[in-house]
């Protein structure tokens, strides 16, 4: 019995050491020199705009001066994604905005360590409209405070340049501009500042037609979406008055002998 015992203890012992062995290899570090890999660390992302902390208000302001509750550009939620080969499904959270409180907007959230985490913020209005995202990528090993830039959701317009061409002449002008979160966009000349003859299409932008008087023009466009957000250009158009053709006549044939004068 002794012996059976004693085999017992024995046998009981070597399995305790493997299941320590099997604990201590699955529960290493695997740390590969850039920190506590499969780890999870806290991400404070603090939101800005133009390099100032937001507070509700002005969160809600990224795109009009005074975004009140109930507009449309007022942010009443955001919803963070956290992304990365390693993260699987990706990490979703959603924090309401106080409309009258924190004095900076910052959401705090649980990450697991690694390179190349991607951030992506999209903001919503009361409705539940995005009306603006922003994206930053970062490598995170160690609990972390974050600032995030919020893009703004105004139209950009590019100015052409100043313009000069004769009465009667055609023209064709793209104007170019750009929506930041992908609006459709409306073109519009400010008080009929097109020289006569041309047009804008409130579409695409483009200004085309025939130039009908001369004079000194200074042109105003104007692009919106649908917020309503709006951005202007104004370029100087230089009609010059009308060019005649010039008329060209072909003259005779014409006979010389070598060492004759010719005028």
């Amino acid at each position: 019995m002794t012996a059976i015992v004693y085999i017992r203890r024995l046998t009981a012992l070597l399995v305790s050491n493997l299941i320590l062995l099997m604990l201590l290899g699955c529960g290493g570090s695997g740390d590969d020199g850039n920190g506590a890999a499969g780890h999870s660390s806290r991400l404070a992302l603090t939101l800005t705009t133009a390099g100032e902390t937001l507070n509700s208000r002005q969160l809600g302001s990224v795109s009009t001066a005074r975004a009140e509750p109930g507009d449309q550009d007022f942010v009443t939620l955001i919803k963070i994604i956290v992304s990365a080969d390693d993260i699987d499904p990706p990490i979703i959270e959603f924090f309401e905005v106080p409309k009258n409180g924190e004095p900076t907007v910052t959401v705090e959230l649980s990450v697991l360590n690694g390179k190349n985490r991607k951030i992506t913020t999209l903001f919503f209005n009361e409705k539940d409209v995005k009306i603006n995202e922003g994206q930053i990528i970062i490598d995170l090993f160690e609990d972390k405070r974050v600032k995030m830039e919020v893009p703004s959701c105004i139209p950009t317009i590019t100015n052409p340049g100043s313009q000069s061409d004769f009465e009667g002449d055609p023209v064709a002008l793209q104007i170019e501009a750009k929506s930041p979160i992908d609006l459709p966009l409306t073109y519009s000349a400010d008080d009929d500042t097109l020289p006569p003859g041309l047009r804008i299409d409130p579409a695409d932008g483009k200004i085309s037609g025939t130039l009908l008087a001369a004079g000194t023009y200074v042109v105003t466009v104007t692009v919106s979406d649908d917020g309503p957000r709006t951005a202007s250009t104004a370029f100087k158009w230089t009609v010059k008055p009308f060019r005649p053709p010039i008329d060209i006549i072909t003259p005779e044939d014409q006979s010389n002998f070598e060492g004759d004068a010719v005028s």
